[in-house]
């Protein structure tokens, strides 16, 4: 009877692990990381893609209030880091680079974006969540993501 009653909550327990890579910090179904390493934006995308992951394309105010903290944990207050967005195709029209989707959220910091100087055309979360456009080539850090890994096991 005690071996029937331990095996039906083994079985029950049995579940799907989630994980991200060491030095990535889970969110939701994703894992994210802030490389080390300032570069352009186009860098900061390759970069991304050689780890399996692309720059963050922010959907919602909780995931960019999420990307915010991530971003004042380890830089200045007025870090701006690499995410997704772009409007080198079409001045003005903001997509993603990796889903090529129009944005549906939007974070603009008041005035932005700005195009200043006729060439800001990739997008950036500062430390206190509002995004900027910024030159392509500047060197600044990226938010790479990726799915967390899914995997049988025990305990979920």
């Amino acid at each position: 009877m005690v071996w029937l009653f331990v095996g039906a909550i083994f079985t029950l327990s049995i579940g799907v692990l989630t994980s991200c890579p060491l030095y990535w910090t889970p969110y939701e179904e994703y894992c994210y990381v802030i490389p080390q390493v300032a570069q352009s934006w186009e860098s900061a995308t390759a970069f991304c893609m050689i780890h399996g992951a692309y720059l963050a394309e922010i959907s919602t105010p909780e995931e960019n209030d999420f990307l915010a903290q991530l971003v004042k944990q380890n830089h200045p207050p007025e870090a701006q880091i690499w995410i997704g967005g772009t409007d080198a195709l079409s001045e003005g029209h903001w997509i993603w680079s990796r889903s090529e989707e129009t944005f549906q959220y939007q974070h603009w910091d008041s005035g932005e974006p700005s195009n200043s100087g006729g060439g800001e055309h990739c997008a950036t979360v500062r430390t206190s969540g509002k995004w900027n456009d910024s030159p392509c080539s500047e060197k600044l850090h990226g938010i790479c993501v990726k799915r967390q890994r899914t995997e049988p096991g025990v305990g979920r």
